[in-house]
């Protein structure tokens, strides 16, 4: 299953997104999947959710099931702005 805020991440509702961190939602919570918000946002394309998320604390560094960063799934799925941002952040894509 996933948590509310992972929907809230791949949708891109921003305004959830902010309601459900202020209530104490755990940024790096991960799903059956291994997932978490921030490759949720990432999967889907939503660079103003991945924004945010990094801004209050997700780390970009955790891994799925299947080994696989926010870096990773961005660049899968060819989202190139995503992408920038987190190699900005620090992310090496090797």
């Amino acid at each position: 299953g996933q948590f509310p805020l992972h929907l809230a991440a791949r949708g891109g509702f921003m305004g959830i997104i902010g309601l459900l961190i202020s209530r104490g939602a755990r940024l790096d919570a991960k799903d059956t999947c291994g997932r978490t918000a921030l490759h949720h946002a990432a999967e889907a394309g939503h660079l103003e959710a991945v924004g945010m998320l990094l801004s209050v604390g997700a780390n970009p560094f955790l891994v799925d099931s299947e080994g696989c960063n926010s870096l990773h799934i961005a660049a899968r799925k060819g989202r190139e702005d995503i992408v920038r941002v987190l190699m900005e952040r620090g992310m090496d894509p090797n």
